[in-house]
């Protein structure tokens, strides 16, 4: 028995194709059998979260918006305890935008060239959703001025939608992953 995830689409089993279900029996198989090849598709989508957020997943990915930023390390000793590099904190600093909200749910999957040993890359990450995004009034939480609030003050577009890439969650170290739906304009 071979499991198919749900999201599958298009799928293929030795280039023939076959109706989706959560479970296959393949029948007519040998034990010499070496190979089975399944294929499929996946679609991009945003999903639902608490507070009216969303993410962006294709399959069993989940795509953030990567963060450039600065970084710092903060040495210290605590209670006795020695916090010296490479064990110090890193205080990381926001240098592009992070205050987004999807403009729409069209979502494009793009695949891209890349080193098949660092699927992770945060330079060139092989998998990249092409999301429209338009900035918002997200706001700070309260009595800081580098800690984003939990949820967006406003959920009005500040500016036109333009195309932004997001990359896979495990690529970006500073990140945001969850963003609202923006509204009309008013």
């Amino acid at each position: 028995r071979v499991r198919i995830p749900s999201f599958a689409k298009g799928l293929q089993v030795n280039g023939k194709a076959k109706r989706r279900c959560d479970e296959l029996v393949f029948g007519g198989f040998s034990r010499r059998e070496k190979e089975i090849r399944i294929s499929y598709t996946v679609q991009p989508e945003l999903v639902l979260r608490p507070g009216r957020l969303y993410y962006a997943r294709a399959g069993s990915l989940v795509f953030s918006l990567p963060i450039t930023y600065t970084s710092t390390m903060k040495e210290y000793i605590r209670a006795g305890v020695e916090r010296r590099i490479p064990y110090a904190d890193e205080h990381m600093k926001p240098t592009s935008d992070w205050n987004y909200g999807f403009a729409s749910r069209n979502l494009v999957l793009e695949e891209r060239e890349g080193d098949e040993h660092l699927p992770f890359s945060a330079e060139k990450p092989r998998l990249v959703v092409k999301a429209e995004l338009s900035h918002i009034d997200w706001g700070y939480e309260e009595y800081y001025d580098t800690i984003c609030a939990k949820y967006p003050h406003s959920r009005v577009p500040l500016d036109a939608p333009r195309v932004v890439e997001l990359c896979p969650y495990g690529a970006a170290k500073l990140r945001m992953t969850e963003l609202p739906l923006v509204t009309a304009k008013k």
